[in-house]
């Protein structure tokens, strides 16, 4: 498991790229848009944090971004986030998926910072409407690097295959639902 990390990072490289490609969130969603990806996240996460609480246990307690989704759709004027569509296909099986897809989404805390801060970003939102692309605020990297130690420390019994399959699975499942980005001319 020493290279993990490497596999996940080399592993998913397209498919990460795939998706920032089609989100595109770098450079300054319309306010419409940004409610739409924080919806779609929104029904992602309704599905993909109970899953994969239920594959990782304690390794989930303080991980939850509902609370930032819907403090920022209610910013943005969504009154009814639980008439939001679920992505059923967030749902994990197995241990080795959850593990994967664990990474890829305390992966997106720190993407998060960057669209937060970046030049063109998030530049007409709110600053109370940021909670959700801020992660754990401060604490991301710290986040960050103690899910790398978990990752490191995994039993080598779990497929190292199939942790990588689980993270582009994650990948591809976002990727599927979140909406694309807008593009000149195709309103």
């Amino acid at each position: 498991m020493a290279d993990l990390l490497t596999e996940l990072r080399e592993g998913t490289r397209d498919a990460h790229e795939r998706l920032e490609r089609r989100l595109d969130l770098l450079n300054a969603p319309s306010r419409s848009r940004l409610r739409a990806v924080l919806a779609g996240f929104y029904g992602f996460h309704r599905v993909w944090e109970p899953s994969a609480e239920r594959q990782l246990g304690e390794v989930m307690t303080g991980r939850s971004r509902l609370s930032q989704l819907e403090a920022d759709l209610t910013v943005l004027g969504e009154t009814q986030s639980e008439n939001i569509s679920l992505c059923t296909a967030a749902d994990i099986r197995t241990h080795e998926e959850a593990w994967g897809s664990l990474y890829v989404m305390e992966g997106s805390t720190l993407g998060g910072q960057l669209i937060r801060k970046g030049p063109n970003g998030l530049a007409g939102m709110p600053p109370e409407g940021l909670a959700y692309f801020n992660g754990y605020g401060r604490r991301t990297a710290a986040r960050w690097r103690e899910l790398q130690g978990l990752l490191l420390s995994l039993p080598s019994h779990l497929s190292s295959e199939g942790i990588v399959a689980g993270a582009r699975k994650t990948f591809a499942v976002l990727h599927d639902w979140l909406p694309p980005a807008e593009r000149p001319g195709s309103g």
